[in-house]
């Protein structure tokens, strides 16, 4: 798609911002529900300005039917995988695997990954292959793009780890089909399970829950 490169830096500029905002308010001032409560507003606000604008955007982004079967088999059977290994932890550690407020995380927390892979893979990854001179091979991008979405979830290294092979593999993903939407859906999933049945913590109760008082 043909777009303005002012266009693009300020949007990769956008989401640079929005990684400094999250280690002021969620690393330094512990306002993890402010900081989530104002990610999603503010870009999802900007999805429905450039939307009326430009009525391709979404397209262009990823927000598409096309090729969702294709993108959600191939995140599904890593996501699977890693599922599958966080619930063995969870056996082996003895934590409780059944819990209604799982369940609850499960249906919201997609919401927050797909904003998170509309950021990385749509806004970032996109925006510098499409400004590329096509001289740099793609993969050099997408592991640029997964070190940072790795560095953003610093200081747990576990998490660095994790977060790092997801965009890695997300990304050849995404530069196949763009289709954004079972990115962000088994983005909300790999990391509900996560929480709960590695870091045994209840994201229900101390993030999501509290996100509704702002």
């Amino acid at each position: 798609m043909n777009q303005n490169n002012k266009i693009r830096w300020f949007e990769i500029s956008a989401v640079a911002l929005t990684g400094i905002c999250k280690f002021l308010l969620v690393n330094i001032f512990d306002l993890q529900q402010l900081f989530i409560a104002a990610s999603i507003l503010f870009w999802g606000i900007y999805i429905i300005y450039r939307k009326k604008r430009n009525k391709d955007i979404l397209q262009y982004w990823g927000f598409t039917q096309t090729n969702f079967l294709k993108t959600f088999k191939m995140v599904g059977i890593f996501a699977l995988i890693l599922i599958g290994l966080f619930t063995a932890n969870a056996i082996f550690k003895q934590y409780q695997l059944l819990d209604i407020h799982l369940l609850y995380v499960l249906l919201l927390y997609p919401i927050w990954g797909l904003i998170q892979q509309f950021m990385m893979m749509s806004l970032v990854l996109g925006n510098l292959i499409d400004m590329s001179s096509k001289k740099v091979p793609e993969f050099v991008y997408a592991l640029i793009v997964s070190i940072l979405f790795s560095a953003v979830h610093f200081p747990s290294i576990i998490l660095m780890i994790i977060t790092f092979a997801l965009a890695l593999y997300y990304s050849q993903v995404f530069l196949r089909y763009r289709n954004l939407y079972p990115l962000g859906l088994f983005h909300g999933w790999i990391a509900s399970f996560f929480y709960y049945y590695v870091l045994n913590f209840d994201s229900w109760e101390n993030v999501i829950l509290p996100l509704f008082s702002f």
